[in-house]
């Protein structure tokens, strides 16, 4: 198996082999993926020459993917439900929430729901994301003899790295923290064990720092993700750990794990695999760990290989 993470700009992979990771690998991509509807041929025609040079790179690379995609590329609702409506009934009103929100456009997208536990209604996570992009990874993947086994959004399979390394112990609230050099930063907050909320947050606006969530934001939450991001927040109210994670060791990166800040964690990915016992080949430990670049792909093959 092939876990990969794909980007814009880089392409992250660990090569599964009976249960082991036998190796890791970074392919630069040039900032050249980048899915829009009027350029959609030119994504297909990159994405299959990513797959072209993976298949190159080594003839004996296996031929089942486990893809992780940036959260970024998707949009996320929280959607409240009466708990004694029918599954039928249940999609039927995933259908009308989705065309109230995407429109005409609804119908575009691939749609994934997970239940949120509630007490007195059901919480629903819905994830969107287009089908044309699901096809151009599976399309691209099969003119190259792969077979993609499941996609991912990469924020959650670095959650399932959290979950599975036991970080989240004994923590009332907390979040996951993406960032990254030219895309919104995104984060996950997690309360009392589930899913509360899915931001995207641009620095570079100040007047509109929020750019996505799946449900609405308190003001306090809004001015405490602006002060971690300025480093002006020595704790936090709202949670007791935020887990970074970057794709690239970005400045924002290298600002907050030299921060004095207790609530700041960049999980170390190589630690995680050599405490957990998911048996890393020797020419993989060069990996580079300080950025945690990796974590969504360890979230991939624990989900795929080794689930707790």
């Amino acid at each position: 198996m092939l876990c990969l993470s794909i980007t814009e700009s880089y392409l992250r992979y660990f090569l599964i082999s009976n249960g082991k990771i036998n190796s890791i690998g970074r392919i630069d991509l040039g900032d050249k993926l980048d899915l829009k509807n009027k350029t959609a041929d030119k994504f297909y025609n990159d994405l299959s020459a990513v797959f072209s040079i993976l298949s190159d790179q080594n003839s004996n690379l296996a031929k089942n993917l486990a893809i992780a995609i940036p959260s970024q590329w998707a949009d996320f609702s929280i959607y409240k439900i009466d708990p004694d409506l029918t599954e039928k009934d249940k999609l039927e009103y995933f259908e009308w929430k989705n065309s109230q929100k995407f429109g005409a456009k609804s119908t575009q997208n691939t749609y994934q729901y997970y239940p949120l536990e509630s007490t007195s209604y059901e919480n629903y996570l819905a994830i969107a994301y287009p089908t044309q992009l699901k096809n151009c990874l599976i399309k691209s993947a099969l003119g190259n003899n792969f077979t993609v086994d499941f996609i991912d959004i990469d924020i959650f399979s670095v959650l399932n790295s959290v979950q599975y390394s036991e970080l989240n112990n004994n923590l009332d609230s907390y979040a996951i923290w993406s960032a990254s050099d030219n895309q919104n930063h995104a984060i996950l907050t997690i309360k009392n064990g589930v899913v509360s909320n899915y931001i995207e947050i641009n620095p570079s606006l100040p007047n509109n720092t929020i750019v996505k969530n799946a449900l609405p934001l308190e003001q306090n939450l809004i001015d405490e993700l602006k002060n971690i991001y300025n480093n002006d927040a020595g704790q936090s109210d709202l949670f007791s750990k935020i887990f970074m994670f970057s794709h690239n060791n970005t400045e924002f990166i290298q600002n907050v794990t030299q921060s004095s800040k207790n609530i700041i964690q960049v999980p170390n990915v190589l630690k995680i695999i050599n405490a957990y016992d998911l048996d890393l080949a020797s020419q993989g430990k060069s990996i580079n760990t300080t950025a945690s670049e990796y974590l969504d792909v360890l979230g991939l093959f624990i989900r795929g290989v080794n689930p707790k």
